[in-house]
């Protein structure tokens, strides 16, 4: 079960909850979107949306400072199915992040080109 304040969160005007269609005209018309991927380094190997970073949501406090210089920019966050990205999303609301787009049903709503390997 989801804790009700990650869920109470994504009622945060800095997060908007987005298909895997309205991610993908987002990265289309927005060049400087970024999309954050926060499942296991073998899940993204295993399939990702091109260009994704990749930072396991277990990791994502430890690794903020490279994520900064993006503070500012659209940053759209997915896991496999929703859940982990909420933690992630609640970890960049929380640490200033004011443009986060969260595709709440994950990957699996991504209907778009997939890349295999790692960057």
């Amino acid at each position: 079960m989801i804790p009700y304040n990650l869920i109470n969160n994504l009622k945060n005007k800095n997060v908007k909850n987005v298909t895997g269609e309205e991610a993908f005209d987002l990265l289309k018309t927005n060049q400087k979107a970024i999309i954050l991927d926060v499942r296991t380094k073998d899940e993204y190997i295993h399939g990702h949306i091109p260009n994704a970073l990749n930072i396991e949501v277990r990791s994502l406090m430890n690794n903020l400072d490279s994520l900064y210089s993006f503070k500012d920019m659209p940053i759209i966050v997915h896991c496999a199915s929703g859940s982990r990205s909420l933690i992630a999303v609640n970890i960049l609301s929380s640490n200033g992040f004011s443009n986060i787009y969260h595709i709440s049903k994950g990957l699996k709503d991504w209907k778009h080109e997939i890349s295999y390997g790692a960057k």
